[in-house]
Parts: structure tokens; sequence; C-alpha cells
């Protein structure tokens, strides 16, 4: 006599070691596949890292008005605009970046930014805004800033 159900139970078993054969042969394949070797950064990938650094370095060199740094990391014309109002005691600057485009010749940081200011009578001013600073690409300088500019010291009345 056959026994039916036993020979079901047997096919099941089959198919259920061919699936977990397969599935190992694809977890050994995958893990070969994967390179041990440090992933290097594409271009992009370091131009947005380093727009991001000078922009740090920017807001650090602003916040304690240092000329020359700020000279060294933004475009000339730029850096006049934003030295004639470095008349503060004390500014301290918040960014966010929310999005860094890249294009032929500029990289682009979309940020959000707040700032406190505060001044010789003791007055203490708060702004905020979001801004995109635009870097050249080959000379990784702040060339102009669209939006709300985060170093356009506020006026005062006293």
């Amino acid at each position: 006599m056959y026994n039916l159900s036993s020979n079901i139970k047997g096919s099941r078993n089959h198919i259920t070691m061919k699936k977990i054969f397969f599935a190992c042969i694809f977890l050994a394949i995958l893990s070969l596949s994967c390179s041990k070797d440090n992933v290097k950064p594409s271009a992009d990938s370091i131009a947005a890292s380093e727009a991001i650094s000078n922009l740090s370095a920017i807001r650090e060199a602003y916040e304690v008005k240092s000329e020359l740094t700020l000279q060294n990391h933004i475009g000339s014309q730029l850096t006049d605009n934003i030295i004639k109002y470095l008349y503060f005691k004390k500014a301290l600057l918040n960014f966010t970046p929310r999005l860094v485009r890249l294009t032929d010749d500029s990289v682009k940081v979309s940020l959000n930014w707040h700032g406190t200011w505060i001044f010789d009578n003791s007055k203490e001013v708060t702004r905020s805004g979001v801004g995109i600073l635009v870097f050249n690409k080959e000379t990784m300088k702040l060339t102009y800033i669209e939006g709300d500019n985060p170093f356009v010291t506020p006026a005062t009345r006293n």
C-alpha cells in the first residue's frame, strides 16, 4: 500500500531545504561581493563636505570678528560688506544646513539660521532666516548669499 501523506511531507521538507540552501548561497555571494576596502568619497561628496566645513569656519570667524579668516574664506566684495558691519560686541550664530546642491561652478548650501547680536549698550537683538550660501567650486570661497543674510548685523535703536 502506498502512503500519500508521507510522500507529501517529504516533498515539503525537500522544498524547504532547497529554499534554505539557495538563501545561504545568496547570502554567501552577497557577503563576498562586498569590498573590504574603504570606499573613497566622490568629488561631489568632498565638495559638499568642504563647503560645510568652510561655512563653519566663516561662522566662527564672524563671531570673533576675525577679519583675516573672513578674507581667506569669502570673496573680496562680500568680505568688504561683512567686515564694515562688525560693530557688535558679541555674536552667536547657529546654522542648520538643509540641502547642498552642486552645479558646474558652484556649491550652494541651503540653510536655516538663527543669530543673537549683543552690542556695547548691552542691547541684544535676535534674528533668524533662511538663506542659500553660494561657494565658488574651485576656490571654495563664499561668493554670494541668496535670501536672508546671516552676516548682516541688525540695526539697533537706543
